[in-house]
C-alpha cells in the first residue's frame, strides 16, 4: 500500500529557499568576476595607457566646443583630423555636427562639465567612449567611436586609433544601468 502526503507545498517553500540561498551564496563571487572583465575597465581606475591619447582627444573636444572663443567647428576639425573622412564629405561632415552641437546650448543651456562614465573595449582594435556632458538644464550623454584599422601585408606596424563615429542621446532612453558599459 502506498501512502502520500497531502500536498501542503511545504516541498516547494524548501525548493524555493535552497534555490535562493544557492543563489545568494553565489553573488559574492560573481560580482568581483564582472568587474574585473577587461572589456568593460573602470574610468578613471588603472587606464589603458595605449587609450590616454584618445582620452585627451575627447577632453579637448569638449574643451573647445564649450569655448565660445574657440568654436564648435574648431573642436570638430581637431576632433576628425585623423579620421578616416576626407574632403567635402568632411567638411560638410562638420558642418552639419557644428550646426547641431551649437543647437545644444540653445536647447538644454550652458555647458556644466563633463565626465567620463565609462569605457568599453570591443576586441583589440574598437573602443567606445561614453561621456556625461552637463548643460545648466539638462544632461547629454556622448558615444566616442575609436578603430584601430589592422595593418595590410605591406605594412609593418598597425595603423594609429581613428575616430570612426560619435553622437550625442539626448533621450537618456539607453541602458545606462547596463553593467557591462
Amino acid at each position: 500500500m502506498i501512502h502520500t502526503l497531502p500536498s501542503s507545498g511545504r516541498p516547494r517553500l524548501i525548493r524555493r529557499a535552497l534555490l535562493s540561498l544557492s543563489l545568494f551564496l553565489l553573488l559574492p563571487v560573481a560580482a568581483p568576476l564582472a568587474a574585473q572583465t577587461p572589456e568593460t575597465p573602470a574610468v578613471g581606475g588603472a587606464a589603458d595607457s595605449e587609450l590616454d591619447p584618445r582620452t585627451a582627444m575627447v577632453q579637448t573636444f569638449f574643451e573647445q566646443i564649450s569655448n565660445p572663443d574657440v568654436g564648435t567647428r574648431s573642436g570638430l576639425e581637431t576632433l576628425l583630423k585623423n579620421s578616416p573622412f576626407e574632403g567635402s564629405a568632411k567638411d560638410e561632415m562638420i558642418k552639419t555636427l557644428a550646426e547641431k552641437i551649437d543647437g545644444i546650448f540653445q536647447q538644454f543651456g550652458s555647458y556644466v562639465s563633463f565626465e567620463p562614465i565609462g569605457v568599453k573595449r570591443i576586441g583589440r582594435d574598437l573602443v567606445v567612449f561614453r561621456y556625461l556632458y552637463k548643460c545648466q538644464n539638462y544632461p547629454l550623454v556622448w558615444y566616442f567611436i575609436f578603430y584601430r584599422p589592422t595593418p595590410s601585408e605591406n605594412e609593418t606596424a598597425g595603423k594609429s586609433w581613428q575616430i570612426i563615429h560619435l553622437y550625442y542621446d539626448s533621450q537618456l532612453n539607453i541602458p545606462l544601468w547596463d553593467q557591462g558599459f
